[in-house]
Order: C-alpha cells, then sequence, then structure tokens
C-alpha cells in the first residue's frame, strides 16, 4: 500500500497541545520550527533534545540563520523552553505569552471577550508600537530568554540597548551555537558576555571558555 503508514513510525502529540498551537498568530515558519522541534522531541519519545539550527534548516527548508532567530522568538514567547541546552515544547500552554487562557482584558461594558476573539487596538497604540519596534529592533526579551543563566538582568538590558541591531542578530545565532555546560557557574553572567563582546570571540564553547579563564586565575 502506497502513502505513509502508521508502521515507519509517528509522533504522539497531545489533542489539546496541538488545539492550543493553532489559536496561536503564528506565521508559516514558526509552524515549522515548532513541528521539527516536536519531531525530534515527541517523534523519539523524548520531552527535549540538543537541535541545531542546521538540523532544523534541513528539516523545514529555512535557512540556518532564519531558523535561529525564529527559534530565539518563540522562546521568548514561551511557546519553546530550553534545558540545559535542549529545546523542546512549552507543554503548560498558559505561560505562553499570547496564550488564549491568560486574563483578556474587559471591554468597556465591563465584560471579557468571548475566547478567541480578538478586541480591536486603538489606532494610536497599533503607530506606536510600530515605531518602538522600528526603533529597538530585536527586543531584550529574546535576548534574556535564551540565555540560560539568568543573573544581573538590568546592567544586560542596559548593554543589551545599546547593541546595534546587526549585532543583536550576531548575538543570537552565536547563542544557538554554543554548547552550555550544564555546570552553571562555568556559564558567565549576560551582561559580562554583552560587556565583552564574547560572541567576537574565537572559540564557541562556553564550558571551554569559562574552564579556561577559571584555571588561568588560579
Amino acid at each position: 500500500m502506497g502513502g505513509p503508514q502508521l508502521e515507519n513510525g509517528y509522533t504522539r502529540l497531545v489533542n489539546e497541545l496541538l488545539e492550543s498551537l493553532t489559536r496561536q498568530k503564528l506565521h508559516g515558519r514558526e509552524w515549522a520550527v515548532i513541528m521539527a522541534v516536536a519531531r525530534h522531541t515527541y517523534g523519539y519519545q523524548r520531552k527535549t533534545h540538543r537541535i541545531t539550527g542546521s538540523q532544523i534548516a534541513t528539516m523545514t527548508g529555512i535557512s540556518p540563520n532564519h531558523a535561529r532567530e525564529v527559534v530565539a522568538g518563540l522562546l521568548a514567547k514561551k511557546i519553546l523552553h530550553r534545558i540545559n541546552g535542549c529545546l523542546g515544547l512549552q507543554k503548560d500552554y498558559s505561560l505562553w505569552l499570547n496564550s488564549p487562557l491568560q486574563g483578556a482584558p474587559r471591554t468597556r461594558g465591563g465584560k471579557r471577550p468571548v475566547q478567541g476573539a480578538q478586541l480591536a487596538p486603538h489606532k494610536g497604540h497599533i503607530i506606536k508600537e510600530r515605531k518602538k519596534k522600528e526603533i529597538n529592533g530585536i527586543p531584550f526579551l529574546t535576548f534574556w530568554e535564551s540565555w540560560p543563566k539568568k543573573i544581573d538582568r538590568c546592567n544586560a538590558e542596559k548593554l543589551w540597548n545599546k547593541l546595534p541591531e546587526n549585532d543583536r542578530q550576531t548575538v543570537l545565532q552565536d547563542i544557538t551555537h554554543r554548547h552550555w555546560s550544564e555546570d552553571k557557574q562555568y556559564i558567565m553572567g549576560p551582561a559580562k558576555y554583552l560587556r565583552g563582546r564574547r560572541w567576537e570571540d574565537e572559540e564557541s564553547s562556553e564550558c571551554q571558555k569559562e574552564t579556561s579563564i577559571y584555571v588561568r586565575a588560579n
């Protein structure tokens, strides 16, 4: 019999999670990356897996650079999460930043909108949001959610806001390439990384960098 067969393998995805994804405002590349992550995780009966941008690019046909940017965006939205350098789907969809289950604002009549319905934003708000995106580029939250060691956020955000857009893109690509140590004492803080422009270092292994620094210090 022709065509795909269950006997050749399948990916188990809970209906409730899939239905929650369909209610999100996701563009085509985001859907492709989510399905690629699901294939690499649930497709092999595991919750997370170390997936590279090149692997996602091979599965989706998206360029590696764009794949890494999409991953960073989905991490910021909390649809994906990273544990010790491994990617996976965040099953608790109430944590997603644009989750339909999060508290919806009340209308002027005091009633909440029907689930799935959207309030029309004020025209002035749309213009302000567009200008804000144009000025700020990639938001700090995208970088913060991608960094495995959450310390010194205030200084990290100040340093991030001073970076030009091309450096921000390079930083996100560098984070995806790095192999993070499971022992967080060997992972530098995000502010130190940005202040020292460590994405320009020749070595890509975070563990090797921090270990060599530790040895020289002693």
